[in-house]
């Protein structure tokens, strides 16, 4: 008896998670100077504003993963035994972004390192999917009609105001209008819209439910092609937006 009741306290203070919809994530191999992969190499990822520490190690195809990172500035530390620390820093990751950190370790002792600046690629060499981010910088700096950040949709390619509206739309959400959005030339309710990793839909008229104020969205990634099954419920489109954290 003592058992059930147990369960199902845990069954009532489970919830499920969506963060994951709205992560990104670092990859890589390891390789020394000859090209050969190191495996068992330590790596780990720091937040900058946060201080927040991920770490992972390489397999034994030197390849490494550290999924659920929040969107923003990180740096990248790989350690082994033989070889100097390698660092990385300035790697800026966008909501849902899958960055590739290909790391050459140096041999040497681990009392030395090697920092490298520069910013890696944001080119996804992994994903197929077509991928159109809306930066801070966007929505401060474009005009925008009642603050609604979601008009900066159509700046993504494959995207234009507009669409069938469906369901009497617009006499259920005249405020709204400006979301009409055709994704591939889609109608206006075949886009799925995320915030923070949850659904944020108005289920009567399939589009987006209201939106934070740009102040409060971190950024968000507007997705056309070939996009995630986790994306599901839409056919065309998926509207991905992290809200501000803190520091």
């Amino acid at each position: 008896m003592r058992k059930l009741i147990v369960l199902l306290a845990c069954l009532c203070l489970s919830f499920p998670i969506f963060g994951q919809r709205n992560t990104a994530a670092i990859s890589g191999t390891t390789t020394d100077p000859t090209g050969a992969v190191v495996p068992a190499a330590q790596v780990t990822a720091v937040q900058a504003s946060t201080a927040t520490t991920t770490r992972t190690r390489s397999n034994d195809s030197g390849f490494y993963q550290i999924p659920n990172l929040t969107a923003g500035m990180y740096s990248l530390r790989v350690e082994h035994a033989g070889f100097q620390v390698y660092v990385q820093e300035g790697i800026v990751l966008q909501v849902d972004q899958s960055a590739t950190v290909n790391v050459a370790l140096k041999v040497g002792s681990q009392a030395e390192s090697v920092t490298i600046t520069e910013e890696p690629p944001l080119v996804d060499v992994r994903t197929q999917t077509l991928t159109t981010v809306i930066t801070p910088q966007m929505a401060r700096e474009l005009p925008l009609n009642g603050r609604n950040v979601l008009q900066l949709m159509t700046l993504a390619p494959d995207v234009s105001p507009g669409g069938s509206r469906c369901f009497g739309q617009g006499a259920s959400r005249p405020e709204s209008k400006v979301t009409f959005v055709s994704a591939s030339g889609a109608r206006s309710n075949e886009t799925a819209f995320y915030l923070d990793g949850g659904i944020n839909e108005d289920p009567y008229t399939e589009i987006a439910n209201i939106f934070p104020n740009p102040d409060a969205i971190q950024e968000f990634s507007v997705q056309s092609n070939s996009y995630s099954a986790r994306f599901g419920g839409r056919g065309v489109g998926g509207v991905n937006a992290a809200t501000c954290s803190g520091g």
